[in-house]
């Protein structure tokens, strides 16, 4: 949602002001189309099984054609384990 664009664009600037020599890196689970410029969306937790990780990765694509090009999931699992 844009609550979580505009706390990913805050943190962004807050990191770049700090240390002007390297890209900050901003992981989020809350998204909105076009926050890959200012940070990175991680799918949050899965159950460790095959269903989850099969769901995991048309999410990312998805994610990748909203403009979010850096995303990860937790293909290990979190739930189940």
């Amino acid at each position: 949602n844009l609550y979580g664009l505009l706390n990913t664009y805050e943190t962004y600037l807050y990191l770049k002001n700090k240390n002007i020599d390297s890209l900050p890196f901003v992981l989020t689970r809350s998204t909105f189309p076009g926050s890959g410029k200012y940070g990175f969306h991680w799918t949050g937790d899965n159950r460790a099984d095959w269903h989850f990780l099969n769901l995991s990765i048309p999410a990312m694509f998805n994610f990748n054609m909203f403009g979010i090009p850096m995303i990860g999931s937790d293909i290990c699992g979190f739930f189940g384990n």
